[in-house]
Protein backbone atom coordinates (compact mmCIF):
# COMPACT_ATOMS: atom_id res chain seq x y z
CA UNK A 1 0.00 0.00 0.00
CA UNK A 2 1.31 3.37 -1.21
CA UNK A 3 1.30 6.15 1.39
CA UNK A 4 -1.77 7.88 -0.19
CA UNK A 5 -3.69 4.79 -0.03
CA UNK A 6 -2.75 4.32 3.95
CA UNK A 7 -4.13 8.34 4.07
CA UNK A 8 -6.64 7.55 2.05
CA UNK A 9 -7.65 4.67 4.26
CA UNK A 10 -6.97 6.35 7.49
CA UNK A 11 -9.61 9.34 6.60
CA UNK A 12 -12.40 6.86 5.68
CA UNK A 13 -11.52 5.02 9.23
CA UNK A 14 -12.40 8.56 10.78
CA UNK A 15 -9.62 10.34 11.07
CA UNK A 16 -9.04 13.56 9.99
CA UNK A 17 -7.18 15.14 6.78
CA UNK A 18 -4.20 16.10 8.39
CA UNK A 19 -4.17 12.94 10.81
CA UNK A 20 -4.36 10.85 7.73
CA UNK A 21 -1.29 12.63 6.09
CA UNK A 22 0.99 13.15 9.29
CA UNK A 23 0.24 8.96 10.43
CA UNK A 24 1.80 7.91 7.13
CA UNK A 25 5.15 9.33 8.38
CA UNK A 26 5.19 8.39 12.36
CA UNK A 27 6.94 5.13 12.12
CA UNK A 28 9.59 6.72 9.88
CA UNK A 29 9.97 9.79 12.20
CA UNK A 30 10.34 7.47 15.54
CA UNK A 31 6.83 9.02 16.94
CA UNK A 32 4.14 7.15 19.05
CA UNK A 33 0.82 7.27 17.10
CA UNK A 34 -0.85 8.47 20.62
CA UNK A 35 0.78 11.65 20.68
CA UNK A 36 0.96 12.10 17.01
CA UNK A 37 -2.49 12.01 16.19
CA UNK A 38 -3.34 14.92 19.45
CA UNK A 39 -0.91 16.85 18.02
CA UNK A 40 -2.41 16.90 14.42
CA UNK A 41 -6.27 16.75 15.24
CA UNK A 42 -6.44 20.28 15.59
CA UNK A 43 -5.81 20.98 11.93
CA UNK A 44 -9.10 19.20 10.44
CA UNK A 45 -11.29 20.84 8.23
CA UNK A 46 -8.89 23.99 7.47
CA UNK A 47 -7.82 24.42 11.14
CA UNK A 48 -10.06 23.84 13.51
CA UNK A 49 -13.44 23.47 10.90
CA UNK A 50 -12.46 26.90 9.94
CA UNK A 51 -11.60 25.93 6.36
CA UNK A 52 -8.46 27.48 5.78
CA UNK A 53 -5.56 25.80 4.95
CA UNK A 54 -6.30 22.07 4.38
CA UNK A 55 -5.88 19.27 6.65
CA UNK A 56 -3.58 17.55 4.79
CA UNK A 57 -1.36 20.67 3.97
CA UNK A 58 -0.86 20.68 7.26
CA UNK A 59 -0.50 17.53 8.60
CA UNK A 60 2.51 17.20 5.68
CA UNK A 61 3.90 20.71 7.30
CA UNK A 62 3.83 18.50 10.33
CA UNK A 63 5.91 15.95 9.17
CA UNK A 64 8.48 18.09 7.77
CA UNK A 65 8.96 19.84 11.07
CA UNK A 66 9.35 16.21 12.57
CA UNK A 67 11.88 15.40 10.56
CA UNK A 68 13.83 18.91 9.49
CA UNK A 69 12.69 21.26 12.28
CA UNK A 70 14.65 22.92 14.28
CA UNK A 71 13.75 22.45 18.20
CA UNK A 72 15.70 25.54 19.38
CA UNK A 73 16.45 29.14 18.25
CA UNK A 74 19.82 28.22 18.35
CA UNK A 75 19.29 26.12 15.33
CA UNK A 76 18.81 28.37 12.57
CA UNK A 77 20.61 26.54 9.82
CA UNK A 78 17.59 23.59 10.53
CA UNK A 79 15.50 26.49 10.45
CA UNK A 80 16.98 27.62 7.04
CA UNK A 81 16.38 24.18 5.50
CA UNK A 82 12.73 23.68 6.64
CA UNK A 83 11.10 26.97 6.12
CA UNK A 84 11.57 26.64 1.83
CA UNK A 85 10.21 23.59 2.02
CA UNK A 86 7.18 23.87 4.03
CA UNK A 87 6.78 27.35 1.99
CA UNK A 88 7.69 24.89 -1.44
CA UNK A 89 4.98 22.26 -0.12
CA UNK A 90 2.15 24.32 0.26
CA UNK A 91 2.70 26.23 -2.91
CA UNK A 92 3.21 23.06 -4.76
CA UNK A 93 0.04 21.23 -3.43
CA UNK A 94 -1.83 24.83 -4.51
CA UNK A 95 -0.08 25.71 -7.97
CA UNK A 96 0.84 22.81 -9.63
CA UNK A 97 -1.63 20.44 -9.11
CA UNK A 98 -5.05 22.73 -8.90
CA UNK A 99 -6.26 26.20 -8.64
CA UNK A 100 -4.36 28.61 -6.00
CA UNK A 101 -7.23 28.20 -3.69
CA UNK A 102 -6.62 24.85 -2.95
CA UNK A 103 -5.00 24.92 -0.17
CA UNK A 104 -7.79 26.42 1.70
CA UNK A 105 -10.22 23.63 2.68
CA UNK A 106 -13.61 23.46 1.90
CA UNK A 107 -16.77 21.54 3.72
CA UNK A 108 -17.63 20.75 0.25
CA UNK A 109 -14.32 18.31 0.00
CA UNK A 110 -14.37 17.04 3.33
Amino acid sequence: MTRTEKAVASFQSGYNCSQSTFMVFIDDLGLEKPQSMKLASGFDAGMGRIQEVCGAVSGGVLALGARFGHGEPAESEAQKKHTPWCRSSSAASSLNTAPASAVNCSREST
